[in-house]
C-alpha cells in the first residue's frame, strides 16, 4: 500500500498496478504479467545481454560475423579462378522451362521475404513483452539462438567453401557462361576478392547453394522454436518453390540443391543433439531463475530440456 492508498505489485523489478492481467502456468501457479511493455522489454533484454555475456556465448556470435566475411572471400576467390565453359548436362534444366536472365529476379523475389522472415522470426520472443497472452509452447532466449545458428551455419559454409573450391564447375548461369555478359565481373585484384561483396551474381560457388542453405536453415529454425503447424507449412511450401525456381533460373545445378537439402539438415540435427537447449530465462520468471542467466553452465553440462510441448509440430 502506498501513500495515496494505492496498492502495488512488485514482480522481477516491475511495479505493476492493480488490475493487471493474470496468467497460470502449466504447474497451475497464477503469475502477473507485466502491463508495462518498456519495462518487461528493458527486463528481457537486460536478461539476453547477461546470456551474451556468460559462457562465451558473445565469442561464438562473434565467429558466425566473421564467418559471414570470411564466406564472402571464398565465394570472390573461385570466382578469381573461375574459367568460363559450357555448362554440364543437367536432368533438372531439361524437365523445368527456363527462367531467363531478364527474370533473373523471381527467385530472389521469394528467396528474401524468405530469408528476413527467418531473421525476424529468431526474435519472436521478445513479442512477449508486449502482450499477456502465452504461446502453446515454450519459448527460447535469442542469444543460445543466435548461437546455435553461429554454429551451425560456420559449419555449413566452411562444408560449402570446401566443396566448390576443390571442384570449380562451370556456372550454368548465363552470365557465367560469357565473358562478354555485362553481368559477368570477375575479381581481379586481391582488393576485390577480399572486400567484394555480391551474393547473386557469382560464378563457380556451386556446391552446394548457399541461397538454399540459408532459408533451409530457417524453415528448420521456425520449425523447431515457432512451431505453427499452418506457419510451418507455409514456409516448406515456399522452401519448395524457390527450389524449383533456382532450377529454373539455372543459378544452381540440380545436384547444389539436393546436397544442400541433405547437408544442412544433418548438420542441424547433429548440434541438437550434441547441444541441448536450456530452459528459456523469461522476464516473467523468478528473480532466481533470471539472475542464474550469468551462471549456466557449459552446454554440455546442461541436460536435456525439450522446448516444444507434446502437441506442437
Amino acid at each position: 500500500m502506498n501513500g495515496n492508498g494505492n496498492s502495488t505489485d512488485i514482480e522481477i523489478g516491475t511495479i505493476r498496478d492493480r488490475g493487471a492481467d493474470r496468467t497460470e502456468d502449466d504447474s497451475g501457479v497464477v503469475r502477473k504479467v507485466q502491463s508495462n511493455w518498456k519495462t518487461a522489454l528493458k527486463e528481457q533484454l537486460r536478461i539476453e545481454w547477461n546470456i551474451l555475456k556468460s559462457n562465451r556465448t558473445w565469442a561464438w556470435c562473434l565467429m558466425g560475423l566473421v564467418n559471414q566475411y570470411l564466406h564472402s572471400v571464398w565465394t570472390n576467390l573461385v570466382y578469381y579462378f573461375y574459367e568460363v565453359r559450357p555448362a554440364l548436362k543437367d536432368l533438372g534444366f531439361e524437365m523445368l522451362p527456363k527462367i531467363g536472365e531478364d527474370y533473373f529476379w523471381v527467385s530472389e523475389s521469394v528467396f528474401y521475404p524468405l530469408f528476413i522472415f527467418g531473421i525476424l522470426s529468431i526474435f519472436w520472443p521478445l513479442i512477449l513483452c508486449f502482450t499477456s497472452k502465452r504461446p502453446p509452447f515454450a519459448p527460447h532466449n535469442v542469444a543460445y539462438l543466435l548461437k546455435r545458428l553461429s554454429i551451425h551455419l560456420t559449419i555449413c559454409q566452411t562444408l560449402r567453401a570446401l566443396s566448390f573450391m576443390f571442384t570449380i564447375l562451370p556456372g550454368p548461369a548465363d552470365h557465367c557462361q560469357s565473358e562478354t555478359n555485362e553481368n559477368f565481373d570477375q575479381p581481379k585484384t586481391a582488393w576485390d576478392v577480399l572486400f567484394r561483396m555480391d551474393a547473386s551474381y557469382g560464378c563457380g560457388d556451386l556446391i552446394f547453394s548457399s541461397h538454399t542453405a540459408f532459408t533451409l536453415t530457417f524453415c528448420l529454425v521456425i520449425t523447431r522454436y515457432l512451431p505453427y503447424r499452418a506457419l510451418v507449412g507455409f514456409v516448406w511450401s515456399v522452401q519448395a518453390i524457390l527450389i524449383f525456381l533456382i532450377i529454373a533460373s539455372h543459378k544452381h545445378y540440380t545436384v547444389d540443391l539436393v546436397v544442400a537439402l541433405y547437408t544442412v539438415p544433418m548438420v542441424w540435427s547433429l548440434l541438437q543433439y550434441k547441444m541441448k537447449d536450456p530452459p528459456a530465462i523469461m522476464f516473467y520468471d523468478t528473480p532466481a531463475k533470471a539472475d542464474a542467466a550469468t551462471k549456466r553452465p557449459a552446454d554440455d553440462e546442461i541436460p536435456s530440456t525439450p522446448l516444444v510441448d507434446n502437441g506442437a509440430v
